[in-house]
């Protein structure tokens, strides 16, 4: 293991131990993790909550169909709220089911590769 040295910009001290650093890649690569985690419980909360009757906003429906109908020359709007239909509840069930599972996979993978970086795959 590569004693970290403070003057470094590559190591990032996660704490008082100096044997308790990771570089900065292994640190940017659990950000991103992070990030890539909380949007996909994002997604999950919503289309749980539309699974239960909340407003779900579907992206690639019509804002306007009676507008585009009545008027040919109208500029078609995409984006609309609505509650989900029982079909689209029970695809929302699964996908929050597949989400949430992913999700931990994800974290689990993260903290497999965080405890290499730092104590060389130990497990405390």
């Amino acid at each position: 293991m590569k004693v970290p040295n403070f003057k470094d910009n590559n190591v990032v001290n996660i704490g008082h131990n100096s044997n308790r650093s990771i570089t900065q890649e292994a640190y940017q690569q659990l950000k991103d993790t992070i990030k890539r985690v909380l949007n996909s419980l994002d997604v999950a909360d919503q289309k749980h909550r539309a699974s239960h009757g909340d407003d779900y906003y579907f992206a690639d429906e019509l804002t306007n169909p009676k507008d585009v109908e009545r008027y040919p020359g109208s500029p078609v709007e995409y984006g609309k709220y609505r509650r989900a239909n029982p079909y689209e509840k029970q695809s929302f069930a699964r996908d929050t089911e597949s989400l949430i599972g992913g999700a931990r996979s994800e974290l689990l993978i993260a903290k497999i590769k965080l405890d290499e970086a730092v104590n060389g795959g130990d497990d405390e």
